[in-house]
């Protein structure tokens, strides 16, 4: 690979770091290594000096990425947004927790929880359905309130600006999923046929909903 070659890819890569330090840094981590190279002789040496910068590169790059994530979320999102995302994730852990736990239990010792009291209503129904759903109005009344914070005008711009929503939408999409496979999976019928029992037979429909989760008939 000539040189031409190796600081074409060199300057893509650079384009990885973010926006506003490539802007700020990237000129001069370009002219770093340009005068490394021209100021080292042969080319065994400058060949170890393209190793080190491939290989550094990843890891610098990584770092301001963080870096980067970190100062937005300290310094440009809204306050409400991160409190939020903290408790909503809260609210989703113990259904990730708890459905890892079982599955190592599978395989490790072939045996399930399915007999332990997570297992069973009213537990099962907390950690199965309330806690996601809790999660999922937090983040959706979090995410709205973003949305309007300046008016319907600004309502466009907003919705896709994610920079300073993205903590909030992650668990938002998740809790969605959890709660979108309860209701589409085999206990469909338990809301469906009788809507009406959500209300005059509830217990029963958390019952009839538990059966389907674990696979019962």
């Amino acid at each position: 690979m000539d040189k031409s070659k190796k600081d074409s890819i060199y300057s893509k890569l650079i384009k990885l770091y973010p926006k506003k330090y490539k802007e700020k840094y990237g000129d001069q981590i370009i002219q770093t290594t340009e005068d490394m190279l021209n100021n080292t002789t042969g080319q065994y040496s400058k060949i170890l000096i393209w190793i080190k910068v491939f290989f550094d590169l990843p890891f610098n790059i990584l770092k301001q990425h963080i870096l980067n994530i970190n100062y937005i979320l300290t310094n440009e999102t809204p306050s409400y947004i991160r409190q939020t995302s903290i408790v909503s994730n809260i609210f989703i852990l113990p259904f990730l927790i708890l459905l890892i736990i079982n599955e190592l239990d599978i395989i490790i010792h072939g045996s399930n929880l399915y007999s332990s009291w997570f297992w069973r209503m009213p537990i099962l129904g907390i950690w199965v359905l309330w806690m996601p759903a809790v999660s999922f109005a937090t983040t959706v009344i979090s995410y709205l309130t973003y949305i309007f914070k300046n008016g319907i005008d600004g309502m466009l711009k907003n919705i896709f600006y994610i920079r300073q929503t993205w903590i909030v939408l992650i668990p938002a999409f998740l809790a969605f999923g959890i709660l979108f496979m309860l209701a589409f999976h085999d206990s469909t019928h338990c809301v469906v046929q009788h809507p009406y029992f959500i209300f005059t037979k509830f217990h029963q429909t958390m019952q009839c909903i538990s059966n389907g989760f674990l696979g019962g008939k």
